[in-house]
C-alpha cells in the first residue's frame, strides 16, 4: 500500500483485456485472437486508515474500452453501441468505526483521487503515455458520505477520460497496446475533514474552581479542523458528558468554543451551560 502524506493509496496495474472494436489495417488486421488489446481490466482492494476508523476499498473489475471511432482514433465508450461493449468503473467503500471512538456521529466524509501513470513493468514504454501524449486523465471525486457498516457504490465514469489519439497502422496499433499494458491507476482516499486533538479529547478534572480568564486559566482542550476541500464545509462540534456534579448544572459554570488561525487571537464561536 503506498502512503500519501496523510492519505492512503490503493494503486492496481492494469491488465490486458479482449478485443473489443474493428481495428483492421490494409497491413494486417486486429482480431480477437490477436495478443494485443483496446481495453483494460482494473482489479484491486485495499483499506485505507481514518483518525477514528477505516475505509475498505474494492473495485468490480471495471473495465476501461478504447475503442475505434471509425477514423482510428481512440474514443473511451462507456454506452452498448453496436458491438461496442458496456463498460463500468464502479468501486465499493465501506466505512467502519473504531470500538473505541468518541466521536458523536457514525458518518465520515471523504474524496477518492485518481492518477493514472506509469507502472514501470517495461522499460521500453512510459505507461499512459504514448507519443508524449496522456492517454487517460483523472480526477477527484465530489465529497461522499459515508455512513459506519454501511457499503456504498460510487461510479467513476465521469471522472475519466481518455484521449484521442489516432493508430493509422497496425505498428502503432501494437505500440499503444504495450503502453496500456505498463499503465497504473491510483485511487487515493483521503478525509475531507481532519480534526486533530492536541492533547487528546478527554477533559478529566477532579478539583476545579472560578477563574477570571477562562481562555487562559480554564481547563483547554485544543484541537484542529483542516478542509481538504476547496469548497464551503460545515462541521458539528459535539461534547459528551460522562460525569458531571449537579453543583456544576448552573449559569454560572459555562463551556466556550474558541476559534483562531494564530494560536493568539481567538474568537467566540457558541458559549453554553450544562443544565439539564
Amino acid at each position: 500500500m503506498k502512503k500519501f502524506g496523510l492519505f492512503a493509496a490503493l494503486a492496481t496495474l492494469v491488465t490486458v483485456g479482449g478485443v473489443y472494436a474493428t481495428w483492421s489495417y490494409a497491413n494486417g488486421a486486429v482480431t480477437a485472437s490477436d495478443p494485443v488489446s483496446t481495453g483494460v481490466t482494473i482489479t484491486g482492494s485495499d483499506t485505507t486508515t481514518t483518525p477514528n476508523g477505516h475505509v475498505e476499498m474494492t473495485v468490480n473489475n471495471f473495465e476501461l474500452k478504447v475503442e475505434n471511432d471509425g477514423n482510428y482514433n481512440t474514443a473511451l465508450y462507456w454506452e452498448t453501441s453496436g458491438d461496442k461493449a458496456v463498460s463500468s468503473a464502479k468501486i465499493d467503500l465501506l466505512y467502519n468505526l473504531n470500538d473505541n471512538t468518541s466521536l458523536s456521529t457514525d458518518k465520515i466524509t471523504v474524496t477518492l483521487t485518481l492518477d493514472f501513470g506509469d507502472a514501470g513493468d517495461d522499460d521500453s514504454v512510459t505507461g499512459n503515455s504514448y507519443k508524449s501524449t496522456t492517454i487517460f486523465t483523472g480526477g477527484t471525486t465530489s465529497a461522499i458520505e459515508l455512513t459506519d457498516g454501511v457499503k456504498q457504490t460510487v461510479d467513476l465514469k465521469t471522472y475519466i477520460s481518455c484521449a484521442k489519439i489516432n493508430l493509422p497502422t497496425k505498428t502503432d496499433y501494437d505500440n499503444f497496446a504495450a503502453v496500456l499494458n505498463d499503465t497504473e491507476l491510483t485511487i487515493t482516499v483521503g478525509e475531507i475533514l481532519d480534526v486533530i486533538y492536541k492533547t487528546g479529547n478527554d477533559i478529566n478534572v477532579s478539583n476545579i474552581g472560578p477563574v477570571l480568564n477562562p481562555e487562559v486559566d480554564g481547563e483547554i482542550t485544543e484541537f484542529t479542523i483542516s478542509n481538504k476541500s476547496e469548497d464551503e464545509l460545515s462541521t458539528t462540534i459535539s461534547i459528551n458528558i460522562t460525569t458531571l456534579p449537579n453543583e456544576l448544572k448552573v449559569d454560572s459554570f459555562r463551556y466556550k468554543i474558541l476559534s483562531s488561525t494564530d494560536n493568539n487571537t481567538f474568537t467566540e464561536l457558541t458559549t453554553g451551560t450544562f443544565k439539564d
